[in-house]
């Protein structure tokens, strides 16, 4: 959910989230109440950036986590302008994000899985085949 920067600290003071993280301008956060969906076996896809992946295996004994990754840096600006939400300036400073979150993750392996997304099909199949196989090993 979306919620204005004000509410969104407000909940942040409040405990609400497990996490939170200010990336590219903007404050991101996964709820607590993932614990107890998690604990009555519910499962979820949440999209993370490095240091959110890092704080939740805090909280998770063993998740599943998957990077994924544009093909090359241009097909990921152009996926940015082609969207139309950013500024060119916005755009940059993600790029830029994203260069370091990928040297980050290339030098750290915090991650288990690594998906080059070429198409849309092919990466989720890819994550479908790999949760069957972290329900079902």
């Amino acid at each position: 959910h979306f919620v204005t920067p004000a509410d969104f600290q407000a909940k942040k003071r409040a405990g609400f989230f497990l996490e939170t993280n200010h990336y590219a301008d903007a404050w991101y956060g996964s709820p607590k109440s993932l614990l107890v969906d998690l604990a009555a076996g519910m499962s979820f896809v949440i999209v993370l950036d490095w240091n959110g992946a890092q704080a939740l295996t805090k909280f998770l004994p063993d998740p599943l986590l998957v990077w994924l990754m544009p093909p090359t840096v241009e097909t990921l600006r152009k996926h940015l302008m082609i969207r139309g939400t950013e500024t060119p300036e916005e755009i940059e400073r993600r790029l830029e994000i994203a260069q370091q979150e990928m040297a980050r993750e290339q030098r750290e392996q915090l991650f288990t899985h690594h998906i080059v997304n070429e198409t849309i099909e092919n990466t989720t199949k890819t994550i479908c085949k790999l949760i069957k196989q972290q329900r079902n090993p």
